[in-house]
């Protein structure tokens, strides 16, 4: 069985797929080493693997219910360009003449590849070629001296040129425009994952039951047992007639009570009960007045704020203060003056302006039970400056709770009206699309809200 090491070139230098296991998790991911530590493109893994959303579950599936555990030796914090590796070692997991190596002194080839990889296995380029060339230079000239075979995939077309551009020997470079020309080319044979299903056992035939007759055997014998021995007591005459003996009755006789000691009332005594015969007095209960702590302050019903029902979305307004513009905000020079938008009716807050009007604030209270939660904004006219830069754990996949405040800009220079609607989804499972069929309730939020300049 052949062994081969797969190394993704990124612009930070190699880094080695370790191992992937399937694991009874919701979501897949992609970890540093052998350690708990979930890495910046985890999440887009998941959509790489995960059915529908990439090549993996396509080209090599269908696998079992959970999700797959990707260990890398390094981090990977942004970008797609592991996707060909990832899929290269998916494919070789799934092969039954090879597999992946950790060691890579063990190995008997080597790989290192860059490019995307879409949903039908076309490879798409990636870019900055020469920098993670640059990056693996050392690790490459040392591994190309050696007796192990290297293979550098890149995709083909501009990715390509600037590969050979360095003039590296020909059978160490493979241009890639599939994933079917690359597994071919590595060794690796495409082909479905083996999934072992359970076959299902045999019904038994039922075999009739016994121990009800034994036991209604057994009860008549009990009966007729006792029925013999109550007979066998009675008198000749008795049991005869078949008329049970009259009971026995004994009369107890009460112990005398003891005689009260004679008391002698007051006469003053008795003429005071005699009065209050006559005329009833009825006594009021006493209610003790409610005392206030001194330190606890008193707060009328106008005062008193109930807690709002959660999850909810709140929108502030972010004005520049007094004297000061909307430069010194975006900069951090000046603190932001933050009035709250009332909303006007369901699902629409009250539209905001003014000249001093810096940008907005969504506040988004999910409450002290953790769950699941996916925010999204979708801009109906004009631009905000930061729409698409979201609170990183409102994504569906982490569970989350508490405050998350998002802060969104008004562009500097544009004077055009601001129109988007907000929509907070909230879930008891992860939640990987807006219109997923993923387990478990789901409960939205929409709210609208438009800008005036």
């Amino acid at each position: 069985m052949t062994q081969i090491a797969i190394f993704v070139l990124t612009t930070g230098g190699l880094v080695q797929i370790q191992r992937i296991t399937r694991e009874r998790a919701p979501l897949s991911m992609m970890v540093l080493g052998r350690g708990s530590e979930r890495l910046a493109v985890s999440e887009r893994y998941d959509d790489f693997v995960y059915p529908g959303g990439g090549p993996v579950e396509r080209f090599l599936g269908p696998f079992p219910e959970g999700g797959f555990r990707l260990e890398v030796s390094g981090p990977i914090d942004s970008g797609d360009s592991w996707q060909l590796a990832a899929f290269v070692a998916h494919a070789v997991l799934a092969a039954e003449d090879c597999t992946l190596c950790r060691e890579v002194e063990e190995a008997g080839q080597i790989v290192c590849l860059t490019g995307l990889v879409d949903f039908d296995g076309q490879v798409g380029g990636v870019g900055h070629i020469p920098e993670k060339l640059q990056a693996a230079e050392a690790q490459l000239t040392e591994w190309a001296a050696g007796d192990t075979p290297l293979l550098i995939v890149v995709p083909d077309g501009p990715d390509h040129e600037r590969l050979l551009a360095i003039d590296p020997p020909a059978a160490m470079s493979f241009r890639a425009t599939n994933i079917s020309e690359v597994c071919k080319k590595i060794g690796v044979k495409l082909a479905p994952a083996a999934v072992a299903m359970v076959a299902p056992k045999p019904a038994k035939p039922r075999q009739r039951r016994r121990w009800p007759l034994a036991l209604t055997a057994l009860m008549v014998l009990i009966l007729a047992a006792g029925a013999y021995a109550l007979l066998s007591e009675m008198p000749a005459d008795q049991a005869a007639e078949g008329k049970p003996p009259p009971p026995k009755v004994v009369k107890a006789t009460p112990p005398q009570p003891k005689p009260l000691p004679e008391t002698t009332v007051p006469a003053k005594t008795l003429a005071a009960e005699q009065q209050l015969l006559k005329k009833p007095v009825v006594l009021k209960p006493t209610v003790p007045e409610p005392s206030v702590p001194k330190n606890i302050p008193v707060t009328s019903p106008k005062d008193l704020v109930l807690p709002a029902k959660l999850p909810a979305v709140a929108v502030l307004e972010r004005h520049a203060p007094a004297g000061q513009g909307c430069d010194q905000i975006y900069f951090g020079k000046a603190q932001a003056v933050m009035r709250p938008v009332p909303v006007a009716e369901p699902g629409r807050f009250k539209a905001s302006g003014g000249d001093d009007l810096c940008g907005v604030m969504l506040r988004i209270e999910l409450g002290v039970r953790e769950q699941y939660a996916l925010v999204k904004l979708e801009l109906l006219e004009g631009r905000l400056v930061g729409a698409l830069r979201p609170p990183g754990d409102l994504s569906g996949r982490r569970l989350v709770a508490g405050r998350r405040d998002w802060k969104l800009d008004l562009p500097h220079r544009g004077m055009g009206s601001v129109r988007y609607r907000l929509t907070l989804t909230t879930s008891e499972t992860p939640i990987r699309s807006e219109g997923g069929a993923d387990k478990g309730s789901r409960h939205s939020i929409n709210l609208l809200h438009e800008v005036l300049r």
